[in-house]
């Protein structure tokens, strides 16, 4: 087993490379980069920030909707603020911080511990799996229709990994033995597959809002026709999804703008496509922020929709 202090260095050897390599790239390019007419439209900029932070918000209403099917009662203002505070801890090293500060906020706003990894996992694995899933899409447009053609069969593996994971007794499965390995009593979901279903929609929509956003991002410095949307979102669905998995960086820094720059070098300049990769990450930084001081400045609210009758129905 790899040490958390091993995991940490080789994830700032990674950062490292890949922003020496992205670096290299811009060094080499750096006349033509010059000579590129930018198109930096600040309000359409603003529009794209307010569009991450949309979606973001979006998201806290699916977690609120699953922690309610789970038999929580949780208003959308606790949902934020926990959802958002919490998200804070996707930046710091070792993987388990926004996972603590669910469940410390979590347990203040009244929601069993159970109820919370429940529904950490639920959230988390479906939104993986959709945007894995509209990330295969796109590399498969991109890169042409003979990698269709050669491995048709694996792209109609998707559908059906889905069809599995929305399985209640399925993600049941995978929870117990979890729970068994963590030495705590098993549980049972109390979920449907119809539920599952609902939640894997949820996210799909999801991921539509978070192309529409990403698409306006990268209208706003670099003119992109319109049919190029539907690329765009998956591109940056295919970049998140590695990002996140890749266990070895914070947040998937670093993974996900390599992986966002080349993608994108499909059909944009090298260099654009890599200063685009490099601003996204600040696109979407300020996205989260909006949420986070909004979430900061509903605390007292949370307290007062905790105790209202409208909270405990």
């Amino acid at each position: 087993m790899i040490s958390g202090r091993v995991r940490r260095i080789m994830g700032y050897v990674v950062v490292a490379l890949v922003l020496i390599f992205m670096g290299r790239a811009l060094y080499l390019n750096w006349q033509a980069l010059q000579g590129y007419t930018w198109q930096f439209n600040y309000p359409l900029l603003g529009v794209a920030v307010m569009a991450a932070f949309g979606t973001l918000s979006l998201y806290v209403w699916i977690w609120r909707f699953i922690v309610q099917r789970l038999g929580a009662s949780i208003s959308y203002p606790q949902a934020f603020r926990i959802w958002f505070l919490a998200n804070l801890g996707r930046y710091i090293p070792g993987k388990i911080w926004q996972f603590v500060g669910w469940f410390y906020l979590g347990e203040q706003a009244g929601i069993g511990r159970v109820q919370i990894l429940t529904s950490i996992t639920v959230n988390l694995g479906l939104q993986t799996l959709t945007g894995l899933g509209v990330g295969v899409v796109a590399l498969a447009v991109m890169l042409g229709g003979e990698l269709w053609t050669r491995f048709w069969p694996l792209f109609l593996l998707i559908p059906l990994g889905l069809t599995v994971a929305i399985q209640p007794g399925i993600m049941e499965t995978v929870l117990n033995w979890g729970l068994t390995k963590l030495g705590r009593e098993r549980i049972s979901l109390g979920l449907r597959a119809g539920d599952m279903a609902m939640f894997s929609l949820g996210h799909l929509v999801c991921w539509a809002a978070y192309g529409i956003a990403f698409y306006l991002f990268v209208y706003a410095l670099h003119p992109v026709p319109l049919h190029d949307l539907p690329l765009l979102g998956a591109t940056y669905a295919a970049a998140w999804v590695i990002g996140f998995l890749s266990l070895l960086t914070p947040g998937g820094i670093g993974i996900r703008e390599g992986v966002l720059a080349y993608l994108l070098g499909f059909w944009l300049p090298a260099p654009v496509a890599i200063v685009i990769s490099l601003l996204s990450r600040l696109w979407i930084t300020a996205g989260e922020l909006i949420g986070t001081v909004i979430a900061w400045r509903i605390g007292p609210l949370v307290k007062d929709a905790a105790t209202s009758p409208v909270a405990r129905s």
